[in-house]
């Protein structure tokens, strides 16, 4: 019994505060933990900029070409596929990935390079079109045999898409435009193991399914004839395209777009940057 009112009486007692800091054993712990914890943040941040002048210093070529061409970058995957979007599901239709990255955002890994997507979208036949909200990614492997590049889920680091395969991307490193080439590639069945959430709900696209075939192309986006930000902007730009090139479908093929249709997208997201 007395040990049971001892133990309730220490309970009863305030928590001793230090007399020189004014607080607790207890806050001061609290105190020493977060310092411990700003300290070891500092210690990744310089271990960062050493990873960083060290790879600077084994990659200079690499890394001041990307720094001298940086410059906005439209990838276009065209592939068929059955799966599903949200509650709906869809059998062998034309299936068209469109993104726009920045190229100073290059990362080399052994054999290629990859891009992480600033915006990209997916249009699925007469289902319509929607934006991806998990963060995608193309790749390119040059030492692939055959060369390949691809579509994967950024933050996974997981093929989506792979393909087309082609010995063309042996020197390609994603500051250039290039395409549309179109090879053999497949649908991965990765996108059941790694949900890609758009706006119009969980893309699903059955491993395997689909032509077996992909059309991939990239290009550097241009700067158009119109203003950003003023109403004439895209027709000042189609017409200017028109003339130079003697029509849109010479100008989508000498500019490296897949089709008429992802050029006047390209003119239309160029436009509203205004």
């Amino acid at each position: 019994m007395k040990k049971i009112l001892l133990a309730a009486k220490r309970q009863r007692q305030p928590r001793r505060v230090h007399a020189r800091w004014g607080f607790s054993r207890f806050e001061y712990e609290i105190r020493q933990a977060n310092l411990a914890g700003k300290i070891c943040a500092r210690k990744v941040r310089q271990a960062l900029r050493v990873l960083r002048v060290a790879v600077l210093a084994c990659f200079p070529g690499i890394m001041i070409a990307f720094a001298a061409n940086a410059s906005p970058i439209v990838f276009t995957d065209v592939t068929t596929a059955s799966g599903t979007i949200g509650s709906t599901s869809f059998t062998n239709e034309l299936i068209t990935i469109s993104a726009v990255a920045d190229t100073s955002n290059i990362l080399p890994f052994g054999g290629g390079f990859s891009l992480d997507n600033s915006s990209a979208s997916v249009t699925i036949g007469s289902l319509g079109t929607f934006t991806f909200i998990t963060g995608t990614r193309f790749f390119v492997s040059q030492t692939s045999v055959p060369p390949t590049v691809g579509f994967s889920h950024s933050s996974l680091g997981i093929d989506l898409i792979e393909g087309p395969m082609n010995s063309a991307f042996s020197s390609w490193n994603m500051l250039t435009s290039i395409g549309p080439i179109t090879g053999e590639g497949a649908i991965t069945f990765a996108w059941k193991q790694a949900p890609v959430v758009t706006n119009g709900g969980t893309l699903v696209l059955d491993g395997g399914s689909g032509s077996g075939m992909v059309t991939f192309s990239a290009a550097l986006a241009p700067v158009f004839a119109g203003t950003p930000g003023k109403a004439n902007c895209h027709g000042t730009s189609v017409s200017a395209l028109a003339r130079q090139h003697g029509g849109l479908n010479a100008a989508a093929e000498a500019l490296h777009y897949p089709s008429v249709q992802a050029l006047q997208d390209a003119i239309t997201r160029y436009c509203a940057a205004g």
